[in-house]
C-alpha cells in the first residue's frame, strides 16, 4: 500500500552570469624582459573562476610563435578563486 506524499515548490530566482572573466593581471607583466626561465606566471582575473578542460597557450612575444602548450587539467596548473597559476 502506498501512502499519499505532499509535494511543495517553491519559486526560486537565480541569474545567469553571460559575461566571461576578463584578466586583470599578469605576474610577470606583459612584455616583462628578464623573466627566470622557471618562474611562475599567474593571471589574476576579475571575478573567481573553474578549472575546466583545454589548454593554455604561450606565445613568443617577439614573433606570435607558440613556445608551449598547457593542459590546464595538468599539474602545471592551479586554480585557487579569481587567481590562475602556470
Amino acid at each position: 500500500m502506498r501512502t499519499a506524499a505532499r509535494w511543495r515548490v517553491d519559486t526560486v530566482n537565480f541569474a545567469v552570469d553571460t559575461t566571461g572573466p576578463t584578466v586583470s593581471t599578469l605576474n610577470p607583466a606583459d612584455g616583462a624582459a628578464g623573466v627566470a626561465v622557471g618562474q611562475d606566471l599567474v593571471v589574476t582575473f576579475n571575478e573567481t573562476v573553474q578549472q575546466g578542460t583545454g589548454n593554455i597557450t604561450i606565445h613568443l612575444a617577439a614573433d606570435n610563435s607558440v613556445v608551449q602548450t598547457i593542459d590546464v587539467t595538468s599539474a602545471n596548473v592551479t586554480v585557487s578563486g579569481a587567481q590562475v597559476t602556470i
